[in-house]
């Protein structure tokens, strides 16, 4: 199935295969004539005894239209000398392409043989069935023999004529008053077809109308694309001159300026972008550039000095694209067979607004709850962005003004959208967003929502949002978990299993509860197997047998048991809590998240007796990494006090603890000593703002946050009564 995102980049490709150079003479149509063939076909046909040669005598082709009237098709074909095929390959597609002005290889496949008596049957070079990747139909005229009295000259006698002509090319034939028209026909098709590909002669009208028809579409995942300009020799090697304004521009790039242009629908600048910034050199009068593109960073684009055209649609706009590996926010296009050649991220974390936030707020003061249902439907995305969880509240005040009666579908249509478009690095978002609306996190981004009938709705939701989340395939792949996003995306997993179990442990606790009401006669254990049997498929049992291996078992799916029963003790953890506890100082690892460590020590406390008794493990841990030179980088104690003061503000800490426990959250002043840029691991988990994009602000910032840890720290720990008068001196 054809996503809306991969819609509008073939429409792109589209697009550009119908642009060409202006100084190139395209054409719909070539003909040529060959005076002298050296090559025969020697073409066999079933039913006739002889080899067919050029020129085709009488008897053959009265022998031809008696066995199969007027056309001859491919299947009953054969051209025994090889040098016929190379001949047609080399030659005749080499001039098609050329004068087609076409980019892309071709092959040419036989479709039929014509026999034209009337030569007024333009339908008899028409094929039938057209092959994908087809373009184009090449036709050969073969001579015939004439009359005895009109004998062939000798220059004649190998002649042949060859037309190449687009798809869209209608074909119209001259009548004939003698003899027996007979033409080979052939498919012009790509080896290597690109998205979108013309099946007619490039034109900037024509790529112009696509352009125009792209820019109505109401709904688009993307906000802006970026097109190379290749240099005049027609590749991206950008180390002639580049252009300064529009009016240097030529070429292939200039004819895609005049397709925006003629569309009216686009803003577009010129740029130079490097690896750290864009420097914009030009803009037209009226070109609208929004804050985040000016401020962007172009890391992925791997030319010093490269230029781009940066295209921010005026209309309804084209935002993320997540595809691949590459980052999410943009698409960038180069030459005539429109590869896609890289992704750029451009930094949003300077808005100071999300603009989903921004335009539910506008459609609630507009009061269109018809409006917010079409945008919640279809138009609403989930966004890579520090300031997503912004949309929550929102989302609440338009439940809670209008009811989940008018837009409760509209929000499972979104929440299944989302599962299943996101990418792995943000499949969490429609999970916190439900279980925040359920009232089951601890940190959730929005109010519980107000309904008599809540659980209902929690799982009605739920159910719709796991029947669009393949679990399996999001959790399970470990492409997911690789490369540049790989922490990111095992934090997503893990908070999407935390939500999971939760939300599942809500709506069974609900469910029962209300059972036992209307029939106390049942006991607990009846009830709890009558609700496993109709229960919603938990996201868990979903899962794979490849979910056991440890390094799922410490990224996931502990820690997300860890911080679920430290929620909710009532969390139905049996069937996956392994048999055997792993010792503390295997769980913990600088290499994985805060947010995994913290879980992991959550889980090692919930297998204890007494979970304050985690301490006595971890205090002895923490001595020996602090002290027994197994830390190269001071910025790793600093990953230890984050660890301890989350974990410390969720169980107490007992006194005989407390000298070791303490030792490392003293250590938070080595961060103030640090280079700039060893704490950015942190700012993710402690800013729930946006991130500053100056490394020193980003560094104070941290330092900040690390020191503001350890004074919570110790002055819960006074107001305890725990922290004697020798630990405070020496703090």
């Amino acid at each position: 199935m054809t996503t809306r995102r991969e819609g509008v980049r073939v429409s792109y490709n589209a697009a550009t295969n119908l642009l060409m150079h202006p100084e190139d003479r395209g054409r719909d149509t070539v003909k040529v004539r060959f005076t002298s063939v050296l090559e025969q076909p020697n073409l066999v046909v079933d039913g006739v005894d002889d080899l067919l040669s050029i020129p085709l005598s009488s008897e053959h082709t009265a022998q031809l239209a008696a066995l199969y009237g007027s056309r001859v098709p491919a299947s009953a074909m054969a051209f025994q000398n090889t040098a016929w095929d190379a001949f047609v390959q080399l030659k005749m597609c080499g001039i098609a392409n050329n004068f087609l002005s076409t980019s892309r290889a071709c092959t040419a496949h036989v479709s039929h043989l014509v026999l034209d008596v009337t030569g007024a049957n333009a339908a008899l070079y028409e094929p039938h069935d057209v092959p994908e990747g087809t373009y184009g139909r090449l036709i050969l005229a073969l001579t015939t023999s004439k009359k005895k009295t009109k004998p062939w000259q000798s220059c004649e006698l190998n002649a042949l004529s060859m037309c190449a002509m687009y798809l869209s090319v209608q074909v119209s034939s001259e009548p004939i008053t003698d003899g027996c028209r007979v033409a080979l026909i052939y498919h012009l098709v790509y080896d290597d077809p690109a998205p979108g590909f013309s099946i007619e002669q490039p034109s900037r009208t024509a790529a112009a109308a696509v352009l125009t028809a792209l820019a109505s579409i109401r709904y688009q995942a993307q906000k802006y694309g970026i097109f190379q300009i290749p240099n005049d020799d027609g590749d991206n090697d950008t180390s002639q001159k580049p252009p300064t304004s529009f009016k240097h521009i030529r070429g292939y790039a200039l004819a895609f300026v005049n397709a925006l242009d003629a569309s009216g629908e686009y803003d577009y600048v010129l740029a130079r972008a490097t690896k750290k910034r864009c420097e914009y050199l030009a803009r037209p009068s009226n070109a609208a550039i929004p804050p985040s593109i000016k401020a962007s960073r172009t890391k992925t684009y791997p030319s010093r000095d490269a230029l781009l055209l940066a295209l921010v649609e005026a209309a309804s706009g084209i935002d993320d694209d997540p595809d691949d590996d590459e980052d999410e926010d943009g698409f960038m296009y180069g030459f005539r067979n429109d590869d896609v050649l890289s992704t750029t991220r451009l930094k949003k974390t300077h808005e100071p607004e999300l603009p989903a936030a921004t335009m539910l707020q506008l459609l609630l003061d507009a009061n269109s709850v018809d409006v917010i249902d079409e945008y919640l439907r279809h138009s609403c995305q989930n966004h890579d962005h520090p300031k997503m969880h912004h949309i929550g509240p929102k989302l609440h005040a338009c439940l809670t003004t209008y009811g989940w009666s008018a837009l409760g579908s509209a929000v499972q249509a979104m929440l299944q959208r989302w599962v299943a478009t996101s990418p792995p690095e943000i499949l969490h978002l429609p999970f916190v967003l439900l279980a925040s609306l359920a009232g089951v996190l601890d940190d959730p981004i929005c109010a519980p929502l107000d309904h008599p009938r809540l659980p209902e709705v929690v799982q009605a939701a739920y159910v719709a949002l796991r029947s669009a989340c393949d679990a399996a395939k999001a959790l399970d792949d470990q492409r997911n978990f690789r490369g540049r996003k790989g922490d990111r995306s095992w934090d997503a997993a893990l908070c999407t299993v935390q939500c999971s179990l939760l939300i599942e442990a809500y709506v069974r606790d609900s469910t029962l509860s209300l059972w036992w009401k209307c029939n106390t006669r049942l006991p607990p254990i009846l009830l709890s197997m009558v609700y496993a049997y109709w229960a919603p498929n938990g996201l868990m049992a979903a899962m794979t047998e490849k979910h056991a291996v440890s390094l799922y078992h410490e990224h996931v799916l502990l820690p997300a048991i860890g911080l679920a029963v430290i929620t909710n003790s009532r969390v139905s953890i049996a069937p996956y809590v392994p048999a055997k506890t792993r010792r503390i100082d295997w769980i913990l690892s600088r290499s994985k998240s805060m947010t995994a460590n913290l879980g992991n020590l959550l889980y090692h406390a919930s297998r204890c007796n007494d979970p304050r008794d985690v301490y006595g493990v971890y205090g002895w841990y923490l001595a020996a990494f602090t002290e027994g030179g197994d830390v190269d980088d001071e910025d790793d104690r600093c990953w230890l006090l984050s660890t301890v003061c989350s974990i410390a503000k969720r169980i107490p800490i007992l006194s005989r603890n407390l000298t070791e426990v303490a030792t490392c959250v003293a250590k938070a002043v080595d961060c103030l000593t640090l280079r700039p840029g060893t704490l950015d691991y942190l700012v993710p988990m402690a800013c729930d703002d946006a991130v500053p994009l100056d490394e020193k602000l980003r560094h104070e910032y941290s330092c900040r946050r690390c020191v503001a840890d350890a004074l919570g720290f110790f002055n819960a720990a006074k107001a305890l009564g725990r922290c004697g008068r020798g630990r405070r001196a020496r703090v």
